[in-house]
């Protein structure tokens, strides 16, 4: 691998880490969606660039490994959110029937 390549892989896997790193910190589920997406894009960036080198296929996987984790990742904390969200919605006529 040539020493542009792996600077190119180096700033993504770095950026990749801190988002990881955020989303572990995450406070609630449209924060960790949000950083998902962002996440997505990123390596979606990363992947365009490896192909516009015309280098091996590690680093091609590699990317579309992260596209993979990230598109899980939004998936998994959008349907959370999303029930979250009608929860707090429903909470309140749970309470108001239990109250009768």
């Amino acid at each position: 691998m040539n020493s542009e390549l792996i600077q190119l892989c180096g700033m993504f896997l770095t950026a990749t880490g801190i988002f990881f790193a955020a989303l572990a910190v995450a406070s609630n589920e449209y924060l960790k969606t949000g950083l998902s997406i962002s996440g997505l894009v990123m390596s979606i960036l990363w992947l365009l660039a490896v192909l516009f080198t015309k280098v091996e296929v590690i680093p091609i996987v590699l990317s579309s490994y992260f596209i993979l984790a990230w598109v899980v990742s939004g998936f998994v904390h959008a349907r959370a959110a999303i029930r979250e969200n009608l929860g707090q919605r429903s909470a309140p006529r749970e309470m108001q029937s239990n109250e009768k």
